[in-house]
């Protein structure tokens, strides 16, 4: 199971990727796209992970850091490419990104200890 620790993203920016994602579809782009349900901003990627009890850990720790409300605004977007080939689109963060930085340095610090117990 892939694992990676997220923050939901407002519906009135899912609308305004999922149309720009539809724009990219008419243009002939064929790449992966996320359904609108799926769209999130991913602050801990962690790979393959089947332990349990390291997952009920991450998710018991993350409900207590993410209960914070602010706003976040997109402006541009970005790729990441793997031998070449576009894998991912992304939309670059403008409003709210310092927020989102300390609560990434926050898992980081946070999880550190986890990820190493679990060998993850």
């Amino acid at each position: 199971m892939r694992c990676f620790i997220a923050v939901e993203i407002p519906d009135k920016i899912k609308e305004v990727l999922a149309s720009t994602a539809e724009n990219f579809k008419k243009a002939g782009f064929n790449f992966n796209y996320a359904a609108k349900s799926n769209m999130h901003i991913t602050l801990l990627f962690i790979g393959e992970c089947g332990k349990k009890e390291a997952l009920a850990k991450f998710k018991e720790s993350s409900e207590k850091m993410l209960n914070k409300k602010f706003k976040i605004g997109i402006d541009g977007a970005g790729n990441f490419e793997t031998k070449g080939v576009t894998k991912i689109l992304f939309a670059d963060i403008a409003e709210g990104r310092e927020e989102l930085c300390k609560i990434n340095e926050t898992f980081y610090a946070g999880f550190e200890n986890i990820l190493r117990k679990n060998s993850l």
